[in-house]
């Protein structure tokens, strides 16, 4: 099962911009993609699955300095994490993110600078 580490999402709220009546990716959309392409690359992944295919991930928030065990911390909505990992790995895990019949995603303990570990396999 090839899995990733990539960084903290970005989120949502900043996913889409719209100009001029068009609504497109934004640059930090775009960054974020390029960043899991060249992370995929780096760990062999050359090819995207053309079939169905079984997700998991597991969402890290950032760790504030003065951390204590267990305590809260700040963290954005899963399905808004689930929403950005799974559009940046189109075309890089798989050829298109309706090919997932099977997610999971948990919040994971939070780590200083906050990321997601991805982990795919065809089904």
């Amino acid at each position: 099962m090839p899995t990733l580490i990539l960084p903290y999402p970005i989120s949502t709220n900043r996913y889409w911009r719209t100009f001029r009546g068009i609504t497109t990716k934004s640059t930090e959309a775009r960054q974020y993609k390029s960043e899991v392409e060249v992370i995929a690359s780096r760990e062999g992944i050359t090819r995207p699955l053309a079939c169905a295919v079984k997700v998991e991930m597991s969402y890290h928030p950032r760790r504030p300095q003065k951390y204590v065990e267990g305590a809260n911390v700040r963290a954005m909505d899963l399905d808004n994490v689930m929403k950005v990992a799974l559009d940046a790995l189109n075309g890089v895990a798989y050829v298109d993110d309706k090919q997932i019949t099977e997610l999971r995603i948990r919040r994971g303990e939070p780590i200083p600078e906050g990321g997601l570990v991805i982990a795919w396999e065809a089904v």
